[in-house]
């Protein structure tokens, strides 16, 4: 059967105003080899792919983010206008091996915006005086978790006359020396390569389906030919295999981990039983027709994101929650005859204890904010089954 997670309904009003735009282009950013840069929002390298630009955060400005405002000079770059505060959200990154954050920020106003790295640690905001010209920030403290970053935020605008345009957002590290070059420039698992793979990230978590009995194999490239990799196998599951990489140095090492554990269920979600079909409004089911639903991870699921796979015949919904993830109903149901609410749900990952699943049904009356919620605090208590 298929597997509901969580409940949001949210909707947010934008108001449209032009504001003043910058009159000269930021500089042009140096080249840099691949594995020394993770761009967001760059021409001069390659970017991260499904970067939301403007996520529904409530803040005033445009309601579509102009992601392609030219400056004159076929110059794009991101223009918010009537700037309160402003998100981007972007796949999971490991930044630990980045040096700093660039930005290129244009301000209209008389303010100091603020710019912070959103990861699951603490949020740290960073003060920008210097606009008009390029910044660039020590990752060093820039977020409470460098290995789990996902988000920008930009504040400090007043709402209606302050405004802010943004170009080259990307994290980046200086070249190493060839000679103590101990990177990789590819890691692969059975002859495909590690998906989001970063010279600078050291440790991958690879999932793996529940009954998977043949253990991975995982094979290297250095960055630099002269460099030597050692491969020692994972032998079970779960269980990690290591790469170490000498340097021409011979000195210098560097170990990369790839961590293989079960992440997807082996069978499919449970099928509901001695339910009449007439007495159920089903979200995400194979048991039932299903409501309209315009999206199972909203722009504002903080650091999560959401695939539909197969398993065994049924379809599932595999989250991969950092925070918290919402569905996005297409329109409103009138659930006063509805006496439960129900979802099936598998964990992956070993309990350390004090983990909870929050369920959420919101309300959004007329448009005008969370006017009820029905929210059940559900400790996770096992691991690797299907839980209803």
């Amino acid at each position: 059967m298929k597997n509901i997670i969580l409940l949001f309904t949210f909707f947010f009003a934008f108001t449209n105003v032009n504001a003043q735009a910058p009159s000269t282009d930021p500089p042009t950013p140096p080249a840099r080899d691949a594995g020394d840069v993770i761009s967001i929002f760059s021409g001069a390298y390659t970017d991260l792919t499904d970067t939301e630009f403007n996520p529904n955060w409530g803040q005033a400005g445009l309601g579509s983010a102009n992601t392609s405002f030219d400056t004159g000079s076929g110059n794009i770059v991101l223009a918010y206008t009537n700037f309160n505060y402003q998100g981007i959200q972007f796949t999971s990154q490991n930044i630990s091996g980045m040096e700093k954050l660039h930005v290129d920020i244009w301000v209209e106003g008389t303010f100091n915006p603020r710019v912070f790295v959103i990861s699951s640690g603490a949020e740290i905001p960073h003060e920008i005086t210097n606009t008009g010209s390029g910044v660039d920030i020590d990752v060093s403290g820039i977020t409470g978790d460098l290995t789990n970053a996902f988000q920008f935020k930009f504040d400090g605008g007043n709402g209606t006359s302050d405004a802010i345009y943004v170009d080259n957002l990307y994290f980046w590290k200086n070249p190493a020396d060839p000679n103590t070059d101990a990177s990789l420039s590819d890691l692969q698992v059975d002859g495909t390569s590690i998906e989001n793979f970063n010279s600078s990230v050291t440790s991958y978590d690879y999932g793996l389906a529940e009954g998977t009995t043949t253990v991975p194999q995982i094979t290297a490239s250095t960055t630099q030919t002269n460099a030597n990799a050692q491969i020692t196998q994972a032998t079970n599951i779960p269980g990690s295999a290591t790469v170490l990489v000498t340097a021409a140095d011979g000195e210098t090492t560097k170990t990369y981990t790839v961590n293989f554990a079960v992440t997807v269920p082996g069978t499919g979600g449970p099928t509901p039983t001695g339910i009449n079909a007439g007495a159920v409004i089903s979200i995400f089911s194979d048991a039932f027709t299903n409501e309209s639903v315009t999206t199972f991870a909203t722009d504002w699921s903080e650091g999560s994101s959401v695939s539909t796979i197969q398993i065994d015949g049924n379809s599932v919904l595999k989250y991969n929650l950092n925070r918290f993830a919402g569905i996005q109903l297409e329109g409103y149901l009138d659930l006063s005859e509805m006496t439960h609410m129900r979802f099936d749900y598998w964990h992956a990952k070993d309990l350390v204890g004090g983990e909870v699943l929050n369920p959420k049904l919101s309300n959004h009356a007329n448009q005008s904010g969370e006017t009820g919620a029905i929210i059940y605090t559900n400790p996770v208590t096992l691991s690797g089954q299907w839980v209803t």
